[in-house]
């Protein structure tokens, strides 16, 4: 599909146009009216301004850009009272590209709505945003070379600006219109060459994605994660991934034993809690009675007399809380006393403890 291009070229501009600027671009295309020339556009530079036809509910044309967005569409009323709708485009690459580096903007009179302006404007580095294949709108064209009044690109010619572009009305019999296709056709190629042309660009529109290639990123990946559950429900189960069931762990056990068995467990729980109670109970009254008994033995080696040492005796049982009751033979106490320089001793009965009879 080719462009509708009217024969002008105007200044490229690496800026925004104002309103007012395109509004006089409108008026000096209609005063002068120029002739009409085909044209295959083919990634137009920054700057670029193209003036071109174009049908009421027909599409524009391929630019050989790709984009991620649709045309947003913007109407504006000029001072002198007439509307201007302005339909922008901010997300386009070029094939090969990793980020977004062109947007356009076509201006249209809402009176005259076949006559349309594009200004195309390079995204500066910093605001440019990453190619997303899954929301593409429109593929990029490779690069082509069709019949010469076809050109790839079309690159502003500044050595033909001025009001010296805006050339007078020429019917289709102009000789100076037939000697410029006269001037192409010793150039063209082979008919064979332009039809193999022709399919490969059938066949680049043809791939230039799947059929969610125009839906929303949310239901492209909603969909996409059906395809691939069926996909592995085909791969690795001869059965629907649906109709498959959990199997039970541990086969002929039932609800009624998994409770009993639960109950075991707390009572099993609540026995070895007693137990180590009980354990750590006895532990301590056996450390109690060992610091009892060193203490009494301490005490022992101080007694000099019998006397003494049946208070201690007494003490003693009263501390361990038993009754201390002769064992063994009778050993002897020496008592030492200094005063007398004979040698005194009297006799006494080891003791040992037992447990009283209400312990």
């Amino acid at each position: 599909m080719s462009f509708r291009k009217l024969s002008v070229n105007i200044l490229p501009l690496k800026e925004s146009l104002s309103n007012d600027k395109v509004a006089d671009m409108f008026s000096r295309l209609l005063q002068t009216q120029p002739q009409i020339e085909h044209f295959v556009v083919d990634k137009p530079l920054d700057g670029s301004i193209i003036a071109f036809l174009l049908q009421p509910g027909e599409m524009m044309a391929s630019d050989g850009y790709g984009w991620m967005d649709d045309d947003s569409l913007t109407r504006v009323t000029l001072d002198n009272g007439i509307e201007m709708e302005i339909f922008t485009r901010k997300l386009g690459f070029s094939p090969n590209e990793t980020c977004v580096s062109i947007k356009r903007s076509r201006y249209r009179l809402v009176a005259n709505p076949m006559l349309n302006l594009v200004h195309y404007l390079a995204v500066p580095q910093d605001a440019a945003m990453k190619v997303i294949p899954h929301a593409i709108k429109a593929m990029p064209r490779a690069s082509i070379m069709t019949a010469p009044q076809r050109q790839q690109a079309y690159v502003p010619d500044s050595s033909h600006a001025g009001s010296g572009n805006y050339a007078a009305k020429r019917t289709g019999d102009d000789p100076h219109n037939s000697s410029y296709y006269a001037r192409k056709r010793p150039r063209a190629q082979p008919q064979a060459r332009l039809v193999s042309q022709v399919k490969v660009i059938e066949e680049e529109k043809d791939l230039s994605g799947d059929e969610l290639d125009q839906g929303y990123t949310r239901v492209i990946s909603l969909e996409r994660y059906k395809r691939n559950h069926m996909f592995i429900d085909l791969l690795f189960s001869p059965y629907s991934a649906s109709a498959i069931r959990e199997s039970k762990q541990f086969p002929g056990i039932t609800p009624e034993h998994i409770q009993q068995m639960k109950l075991h467990l707390e009572k099993s729980e609540k026995d070895f809690d007693d137990t180590r109670n009980q354990y750590l109970k006895e532990i301590e009254e056996i450390n109690k009675a060992a610091t009892a008994e060193w203490k009494c033995i301490e005490e022992i080696r101080h007694v000099r007399t019998a006397k003494d040492l049946d208070v201690l005796q007494e003490k003693a049982q009263r501390r361990l809380g038993t009754k201390l009751v002769p064992k063994g033979p009778t050993v002897t106490i020496v008592n030492l006393d200094h005063s007398t320089s004979p040698l005194k001793t009297t006799t006494s009965t080891m003791l040992m403890p037992v447990k009283s009879d209400h312990t």
